[in-house]
């Protein structure tokens, strides 16, 4: 993960930060269409946490007010459980440290994005 792509976001004020807090210049709309995706995500619960390993590589963090949501590549060895035979691309997300869920690659790359899809 690239932290000098992160980036944080006043949503009241319509602002835009960098990594060290420096305040950009930025279309408003931008922050406004990232805000409204964000709010209407859906993702899978995931009810057996313990098949989860250290293994999976922390991809993505989302802070939003004080709920984090890490995301991470899902270990390949979860991916051979037989009730695990999907067709569209899935991540592990993890809601505050104790809330596991399933996510799936196309709905949530609408968000996984970096300061550069703002600033252009």
């Amino acid at each position: 993960m690239d932290s000098s792509k992160s980036f944080s976001i006043n949503n009241k004020e319509a602002l835009l930060y960098d990594f060290k807090q420096n305040q950009l210049k930025v279309n408003k709309n931008k922050i406004d269409k990232f805000v409204k995706t964000c709010s209407k995500l859906n993702c899978e619960s995931y009810s057996n946490p313990n098949k989860f390993n250290d293994y999976n590589k922390l991809l993505f963090e989302i802070s939003i007010d004080t709920d984090t949501l890490k995301i991470y590549q899902l270990n390949e060895d979860l991916l051979k459980y037989k009730e695990h035979n999907y067709n569209v691309k899935r991540m592990l997300a993890v809601l505050n440290n104790h809330q596991y869920m399933l996510i799936q690659g196309h709905v949530f790359n609408k968000v996984l994005i970096n300061i550069d899809e703002f600033l252009n």
